[in-house]
C-alpha cells in the first residue's frame, strides 16, 4: 500500500520597526526579520501565530539592545541647596522676630505682614530660575 503524502504549506511571516536616532532626529534605524517554516495543511494557524510572535519578539529585543547602546545618559536631576542665611541676615531676622514677640503682633498684623514680604520676595521655583 502506497500511503499518500503529507501536504505541507510554506508559512512565512515578517515583521519590522522603524527607530528614530535619539542624538539625531534625522537618522533612523530599521530592524527586520523574517522566517518561515513548512507545516502540514491542519498546523497552519498554530505554526503561523508562533512565527509570528517568534519575529516580532526577534526585532523587538534587537530595538531594545539598540536603544541601550544608543540612547544618551539620562541628565542629572538638579539639586537645590537651601538658601542659608549670612550671620548678619539671621541676626536681623534675630532682632525682627524678637520685636514681634516683644509687641505681641496680633494675628491680622501677622497676615499683613506675610503678605507683603511675600509681595516683596515671592518664593521662586526651579521652573523660575
Amino acid at each position: 500500500m502506497n500511503m499518500p503524502k503529507e501536504i505541507l504549506i510554506e508559512v512565512c511571516r515578517s515583521y519590522s520597526q522603524k527607530v528614530s536616532h535619539p542624538k539625531n532626529r534625522y537618522e533612523n534605524s530599521d530592524f527586520f526579520c523574517s522566517a518561515k517554516i513548512e507545516v502540514p495543511e491542519k498546523q497552519i494557524k498554530k505554526a503561523s501565530e508562533k512565527l509570528d510572535k517568534f519575529v516580532q519578539d526577534e526585532v523587538l529585543t534587537s530595538v531594545r539592545n539598540w536603544q541601550l547602546e544608543n540612547m544618551p545618559e539620562p541628565k542629572e536631576e538638579l539639586q537645590y541647596e537651601p538658601i542659608k542665611p549670612t550671620a548678619e541676615e539671621r541676626e536681623m531676622l534675630q532682632k525682627e522676630a524678637d520685636r514681634i514677640i516683644a509687641e505681641g503682633e496680633t494675628d491680622e498684623e501677622k497676615q499683613k505682614r506675610w503678605e507683603v514680604e511675600q509681595q516683596e520676595s515671592p518664593i521662586m521655583s526651579p521652573k523660575d530660575l
